[in-house]
């Protein structure tokens, strides 16, 4: 594999129908050898930038996110635009989806009407 990309995860389990960051790198911190794939979700990622001011040192950022997800607010997994984005504990997540189970997502709460598939 060449290069970092980015891609949206397969499948129908949890975290699939998410935007992430997939590298292929070598990691000397884990038992591996060689290289690995490593992903990142991309919400995550949008959250570091979006969602604390630029003064917070990266460490408190990270330490902060610990515990926490990254809530989108129309329920579109893929709508990444920093308005739809927040920071949730994460029990109180859960308890917002277990209110909203059932429910379907509104992206044109968000004003996507349709986005065209990559050609």
């Amino acid at each position: 594999m060449s290069g970092a990309r980015f891609e949206t995860k397969p499948g129908s389990d949890s975290g699939s129908g998410y935007e992430r960051w997939r590298s292929y790198e070598l990691r000397p911190s884990t038992d591996v050898e060689g290289k690995e794939d490593v992903y990142v979700a991309h919400h995550r990622l949008l959250a570091v930038v979006e969602c604390y001011a630029a003064s917070t040192p990266l460490w408190a950022i990270l330490a902060d996110l610990d515990g926490k997800d990254v809530h989108h607010a129309n329920g579109v997994k893929w709508d990444n635009r920093p308005e739809n984005i927040e920071t949730i504990d994460h029990g109180e997540h859960a308890k917002l989806h277990a209110e909203t189970a059932g429910e379907a997502p509104t992206p044109d709460a968000g004003g996507i009407e349709e986005v065209p598939a990559d050609d």
